[in-house]
């Protein structure tokens, strides 16, 4: 059982890897092998094992996830959109930007942390209705994220932040209504910490390119 959890971690681990390396990954071997483990430890537990079984909380990690998440890729994926500003390429840009908020969404909901993914969803609309505000769209979007981020780091764990109204009107249709969002902004306190925040780019962290998401990366467990 010790090996089966040994493999189990390297098939966790592996992609990951490759992914902060920037090395391409043979998908489907990588998720071959982690369906053999799953076999393995379901033949192995027999009527003990269960793939419904709630998955565990930081406690029962004995560290906190949630923090780990918002330290490293979360302010990675800020770093990128903050270098991408200082000489902007507004094409460029504008993938940038909807690549990284809808990784941040993924994180929203997979963290049930509703006012940062409020923010993702207010942003990728911004992007839809007001395509040529994109320079725009990104300042501003790189403020709320960072401030939700802040928060987060802070001990927030019912929202990560909240749209500003900046990035609300960036998002407004021309009809002065906007689209439906995805979260309810408005049960969320808006968050005022941001000048606590430190530089993203002094975190001197890698680029990641060809970003998986969390669906993608534990979508297959139990299949």
């Amino acid at each position: 059982m010790e090996w089966l959890l040994l493999q189990g971690y390297d098939c966790l681990k592996l992609p990951l890897m490759a992914q902060f390396a920037g090395v391409p990954m043979d998908e489907p071997e990588a998720l071959n092998r982690v369906a053999s483990v799953i076999a393995q430890i379901q033949a192995k537990l027999g009527d003990y094992f269960d793939p419904d079984m709630p998955l565990l909380t930081s406690v029962d990690l004995g560290f906190d996830v949630v923090q780990n998440l918002f330290q490293v890729g979360v302010a990675q994926r800020l770093g990128d959109l903050e270098r991408s500003l200082l000489s902007p390429q507004l094409d460029h840009l504008t993938v940038l930007l909807h690549e990284k908020t809808e990784f941040f969404l993924g994180v929203a909901e997979s963290m049930n942390l509703p006012g940062f993914g409020a923010i993702a969803q207010t942003v990728l609309t911004a992007l839809q209705v007001n395509p040529d505000r994109v320079l725009e769209i990104a300042t501003v979007a790189l403020a709320d994220f960072s401030q939700g981020r802040a928060a987060v780091l802070g001990g927030d764990r019912q929202a990560g932040g909240v749209p500003s109204p900046e990035l609300k009107e960036l998002a407004a249709l021309s009809n002065g209504s906007s689209s439906p969002q995805k979260w309810a902004p408005q049960e969320v306190a808006h968050q005022q910490e941001s000048d606590n925040f430190s530089p993203l780019l002094e975190l001197d962290l890698p680029p990641l390119e060809g970003e998986l998401s969390l669906d993608e990366i534990f979508g297959h467990y139990g299949q």
